[in-house]
């Protein structure tokens, strides 16, 4: 049977280039090519900064801790997005809060997220899914509620919202 590839990896010479540079340098964690990259990429979204981490998992677990969210706190998180968003949460100590999405484009329901938030909210992850920015409203709603606002874009690079790039939103 013949299949059809979901998706195609497509690299150019310079990323084989840049990638085996990378490779050979022997420094595959905290070397001059991740700082660069990070450096690059937050100037590209538009952020303070960017941390390059292994995977979009990883980076939600270190925003767990890097927010001090442990046991006894609620995240509120999307009803419909990769396991990693929960599990974040999870790991951490802290109880992942399923929120509605938007039922037009997939992502969180602001609406829905302020009903669930509580004295023990410590923050909201949003994911910029399938392309597509959450609601702008999302972060009035955790300035108004004083939340930290976690954004997953790693559906998402070069999505904007009013301007501002998913990933500088949060």
């Amino acid at each position: 049977m013949d299949r059809i590839p979901l998706a195609k990896p497509f690299w150019d010479e310079e990323c084989e280039k840049a990638a085996i540079a990378a490779l050979s340098s022997g420094r595959w964690v905290k070397g001059p090519q991740a700082k660069n990259f990070g450096e690059e990429f937050a100037k590209w979204c538009g952020a303070a900064a960017a941390v390059p981490c292994q995977s979009g998992s990883a980076a939600l677990w270190a925003a767990m801790r890097l927010l001090g969210i442990g046991p006894g706190d609620e995240v509120i998180v999307p009803g419909m997005t990769f396991i990693a968003t929960a599990t974040s949460v999870s790991l951490v100590g802290a109880t992942p809060i399923f929120a509605d999405i938007e039922p037009d484009y997939w992502c969180i329901c602001p609406d829905d997220v302020e009903a669930k938030i509580t004295d023990k909210t410590k923050a909201v992850i949003g994911v910029h899914i399938f392309g597509q920015p959450f609601s702008s409203r999302l972060r009035e709603i955790c300035d108004k509620h004083g939340i930290a606002l976690v954004e997953d874009a790693a559906q998402a690079h070069g999505a904007s919202l009013n301007g501002i790039k998913a990933g500088a939103i949060g």
